[in-house]
């Protein structure tokens, strides 16, 4: 008796264009899935181990010694700078709110996005009118233009933005 061994191809012939393109988009699910999984499963643990690190050093940076120690010097170092972020502000409403919405499947763009919105938050700097003509005075050298021509233009401009508004407050009380 001989025993033959026959190679079978298990995977099905696709066909037509609708099964190729439902082939494709169960294959792009599962890579979505995967990476929105690795922002919790790796990147936020990696984090969490990194402010650790820091704690212990007293934010300092880790030396690399440590890093070997750990088993973590051959990831990237700007994914192990996105994870101490990703941890670092993984309690923060906002964080949580871009982590439920499920649009992001890399911790890059998940961080940049929230800093990008926190960022709006912080308060406006204001600047004195001493800091705004010293900043104008180096831009006119800077471009070439007289002083006194720009005092001129300046003065007509605003005397146009003026009469403008007083046209509006008229314009208001005649309705």
């Amino acid at each position: 008796m001989s025993n033959k061994i026959a190679n079978e191809v298990k995977s099905a012939e696709i066909n037509t264009l609708e099964a190729r393109g439902h082939a494709l988009g169960k294959a792009y699910r599962r890579m979505e899935k995967a990476g929105r999984d690795a922002i919790t499963a790796f990147d936020k643990p990696l984090g969490d181990l990194m402010l650790e690190l820091l704690a212990e050093t007293g934010g300092k940076q880790i030396a690399k010694k440590r890093l070997q120690d750990c088993g973590i010097q051959n990831i990237d170092r700007r994914r192990r700078n996105e994870a101490k972020d990703l941890a670092a502000d993984w309690n923060n409403p906002v964080m949580q709110e871009l982590l439920a919405s499920k649009r992001f499947s890399a911790t890059a763009t998940l961080v940049r996005e929230f800093k990008k919105l926190t960022a709006e938050d912080k308060e406006p700097v204001f600047k004195t009118a001493e800091q705004i003509v010293e900043q104008t005075l180096k831009a006119l050298e800077k471009n070439g233009i007289d002083a006194k021509a720009f005092a001129q233009a300046f003065v007509q401009a605003a005397g146009n933005a003026q009469a403008s508004d007083a046209n509006a407050d008229a314009n208001k009380v005649a309705a």
